[in-house]
């Protein structure tokens, strides 16, 4: 039993199968992927056959002759516009409801279908002419087995799922300069290419850091494992590279300048081709030399956006870094590609991604909600690693305009809220992704 057509106008399937005179089957079933981009649709009026198939039936169905067949009139149209339109006929159905026969032609490209389109409606033979379209059903694309999947709303949000078609971010390098991170968690689990700790030689107090394993989680957390949660690029490698610690409990990690400058000449040594770099502070001449290093070479500098004055400090007041926010907080941070320059330089808009209450890794194989625009930056920096798997020659401009032009704008242009799957989708140069994400914070 050969296939036959399968994606025709759902009026198509509505009516009964008609058969025109036997001829060699085509190597094309009608709506058949890349082929459909050739395929038009014609409606022909057409008395009732005598004999009709079962509703639901389709042409072509077996290989040899169906006894069912169209109109005299129908057959000898069809045959009519093969010839004068050098066109092959591929499938037809009688659609009682209209009282039309229903036929599938190929045209040699898609350009000349898209003309043969035009002449055809002039053409008074035909009732109606139309290209091929395809559809899809309203499920997710990709299923996970990741029990907390469905808490997390800001993978969801920005279209992760969808991203992961094309993209996993694999064999792509990512430095997490932080805290450390617990390697030993069920998520990480192959993962973490290399560790290295800048602070001390605590290699218990190292696996047991909160913050690093947060930013970890986000980024690389593995699918499909039957436990926990989904990382944005989930095939991705880590650097764990610990640069900061923490002074006391339930207080933000600190970090200082040699940490971070052996932190980030280890990433650029061993050819990162990420820096995640979930922090802030001020103005560093050594770490922003270090970091323009970085961007020579070609990796992608990350940083957070997390306060009213971070534009003019460490990381994001450097030119080249990415700089992100956090989606959902109240402090309207602007990045320095926002402020308008004495010479009116077009204002850029501030990438933002979710930074509440998102679900990710902690300590000693658990799971806890962080939020803050660490956790924004960690997000992108895994969308991003799903950009170099499909691309590993993308410079920094090129993503950032790519994630501005694919981004949700909020009502003023100001921010863009990353669409994974979009993003990926213009790589690739696939149809973008349908987007039903809400519109960016204001």
């Amino acid at each position: 039993m050969r296939r036959a057509a399968v994606t025709l106008l759902m009026a198509c399937l509505v009516g009964c199968a008609t058969q025109l005179p036997a001829r060699e089957p085509l190597s094309v079933p009608a709506g058949n992927g890349a082929e459909s981009e050739r395929q038009l649709v014609v409606t022909i009026r057409d008395a009732a056959p005598s004999l009709r198939a079962a509703p639901g039936s389709t042409a072509r169905a077996y290989s040899s002759p169906s006894t069912y067949q169209g109109s005299a009139y129908a057959r000898r149209i069809i045959a009519a516009l093969e010839r004068d339109y050098a066109l092959d006929w591929v499938a037809g159905w009688r659609i009682d409801l209209l009282n039309v026969h229903c036929a599938v032609f190929v045209a040699h490209d898609q350009a000349t279908r898209d003309a043969l389109i035009a002449r055809l409606r002039q053409d008074s033979r035909i009732e109606s002419v139309q290209a091929m379209n395809n559809f899809v059903t309203s499920t997710r694309s990709t299923e996970y087995n990741d029990p907390y999947f469905s808490l997390q709303k800001g993978v969801e949000e920005i279209h992760v799922p969808g991203a992961h078609r094309w993209s996993q971010g694999k064999g792509v390098t990512v430095a997490v300069i932080d805290t450390g991170v617990d390697v030993s968690h069920p998520e990480l689990a192959g993962r973490v290419r290399l560790t290295k700790n800048f602070v001390d030689s605590d290699a218990d107090r190292f696996r047991m850091d909160r913050h690093g394993t947060a930013v970890a989680g986000v980024i690389a957390a593995v699918t499909n494992n039957h436990q926990g949660i989904v990382g944005v690029a989930p095939a991705s490698q880590l650097f764990a590279l610990k640069a900061c610690w923490q002074e006391k409990a339930d207080t933000p990690a600190v970090c200082n300048t040699l940490t971070l400058a052996e932190a980030l000449a280890f990433a650029i040594e061993k050819r990162a081709q990420v820096i995640n770099l979930s922090l802030t502070g001020p103005r560093d001449p050594l770490l922003a030399r270090l970091v323009g290093r970085a961007i020579e070479q070609g990796i992608l500098v990350l940083g957070a956006a997390a306060l009213p004055d971070s534009e003019e400090g460490f990381p994001v007041g450097i030119a080249g870094v990415i700089a992100v926010a956090d989606a959902d907080s109240d402090d309207h941070v602007t990045s320095g590609s926002l402020r308008p320059t004495a010479n009116t330089t077009p204002m850029r808009p501030l990438i933002v991604a979710p930074g509440r209450e998102v679900l990710t890794l902690a300590p000693g194989g658990s799971y806890d909600y962080v939020s803050g625009a660490s956790i924004s930056a960690a997000m992108v920096s895994g969308v991003v690693a799903l950009l170099l798997e499909r691309s590993d020659r993308l410079r920094e401009g090129e993503v950032r305009a790519l994630l501005e032009r694919t981004g949700l704008a909020n009502s003023d242009q100001s921010r863009r809220l990353v669409d994974a799957c979009n993003a990926v989708a213009s790589i690739v140069h696939a149809q973008a992704c349908t987007s039903d994400i809400r519109t960016a914070a204001e």
